[in-house]
């Protein structure tokens, strides 16, 4: 799997165009589409012989794993990758997901084949959803996992792949056909990554331990075109390298701390420490990187990576962080996963699903009264009219502050 250094390890703004649209027509169009194929999956169940739930690991030949939205979500699910692949290590373990995210699974290792749809037009996310589910009704899947939440498409697509047992999650308030077999409640108090997981012990892997966390594979050609970017930037002393992510999803971009409290963070850590600041992103958001890198009092230290890292090359590049520093975002999971100190930012969003935990990551979230205000039920939507008070709440010497109490240099 190569990767050119061009590439980009999120979407460019083409696709986060496109995945609005799509949840826009996920929330209605994805209701009417459940909705007509409500009568006949109950039917379904009525009159067709109920299967019971495999007892032996070697009747399971094929599983499927369908996840669309979300990097940091995608991530959350590693664990329970593992747990798929140790439990049935010789089953066929296919993902369905959008093209864009297709390397994200290819690294873990866990996954026979990717399936994969693009988003650039409507006409191409039908005629290769159709195409897709074509092919999976024909393998006939022991087990198939939508590990979305909120997702009405992916509920349809759950029910037509007709595999013979249909898990996800019910998320009280969000009706999604009621087409599965077996499902666990989605509760807003319970971490993500524990809630994936379960669902997968309890329906698949019932007596497995949690995995060890799985080795993400970079090649040797990411590796390189890794170096030589640090080569060119004269990046190979022994000084702290930090890495920031300034952005956060244009899906809702009100997870973004303010810009000028980044600048005058890195500014102080670049001033104590004489660290060197990577600053990541996708293509679509190097402008705003570069604008922020403008702000800056020593911007002789500061590097712009956004848009010039595929996601393998992200990883590469993540290893090679002592500190990573994020608002909610995908990024900041990745980190996580790695085992790179974190500090972050969670604002209109809880991190009681989403933060994360450990002495090695720092969150800040003031839980004002008005927190949080983004809800997953209601597809991440916000609008605030406090000016952002519970991120501009949080100050760049309160998180510099933190940084040098914890001695994370």
């Amino acid at each position: 799997m190569k990767s050119s250094c061009c590439g980009t390890w999120t979407p460019d703004a083409t696709f986060h165009m496109k995945i609005r649209h799509l949840r826009w027509l996920d929330k209605s169009i994805g209701l009417f589409l459940c909705a007509g194929l409500f009568l006949p999956a109950q039917a379904q169940k009525v009159f067709a012989a109920r299967q019971k739930f495999p007892s032996n690991g070697s009747d399971v030949t094929r599983i499927l794993v369908i996840k669309f939205f979300g990097l940091g979500s995608i991530v959350l699910g590693f664990d329970f990758f593992c747990l798929l692949r140790k439990k049935y290590p010789s089953a066929h373990i296919c993902a369905f997901t959008f093209e864009e995210n297709k390397s994200i699974f290819e690294m873990t290792g866990i996954f026979d084949e990717v399936r994969t749809i693009g988003v650039r037009t409507l006409t191409e996310v039908l005629e290769q959803g159709l195409k897709v589910l074509a092919d999976m009704r024909r393998k006939r899947f022991n087990f198939a996992f939508d590990l979305e939440f909120t997702s009405r498409l992916s509920a349809a697509f759950l029910y037509l792949t007709n595999a013979t047992h249909k898990i996800g999650f019910k998320y009280k308030g969000v009706w999604r056909g009621d087409f599965l077999d077996g499902f666990l409640e989605f509760r807003e108090d319970v971490k993500l990554r524990k809630s994936i997981l379960e669902l997968g012990r309890f329906f698949a892997a019932q007596e497995e331990s949690c995995p060890q966390p799985l080795v993400l594979r970079v090649n040797e050609d990411d590796g390189n075109a890794i170096e030589r970017i640090f080569s060119a930037e004269g990046l190979n002393g022994a000084y702290p390298i930090i890495g920031v992510n300034i952005n956060a999803s244009d899906l809702c971009e009100s997870r973004k701390w303010p810009q000028g409290f980044f600048v005058a963070l890195m500014d102080k850590l670049i001033k104590k420490y004489s660290a060197h600041i990577l600053l990541i992103g996708s293509a679509h958001e190097s402008a705003y990187v570069g604008e922020t890198l403008k702000k800056m009092s020593f911007p002789q230290n500061a590097h712009n990576f956004s848009g010039r890292a595929s996601f393998p090359q992200l990883v590469y590049l993540m290893r090679k962080m002592h500190l990573f520093i994020s608002n909610d975002s995908g990024p900041l999971h990745l980190a996580v996963y790695l085992g790179i100190p974190t500090v972050s930012f969670f604002g209109p969003e809880t991190p009681l699903i989403y933060g994360p935990e450990g002495d090695l990551h720092t969150v800040f979230y003031r839980n004002l009264s008005c927190s949080p205000c983004i809800r997953i039920k209601k597809y991440k939507f916000a609008s605030c009219a406090y000016g952002q008070r519970c991120l501009r709440e949080i100050t760049a010497q309160q998180v510099f502050n933190e940084i040098e109490r914890k001695g994370l240099f």
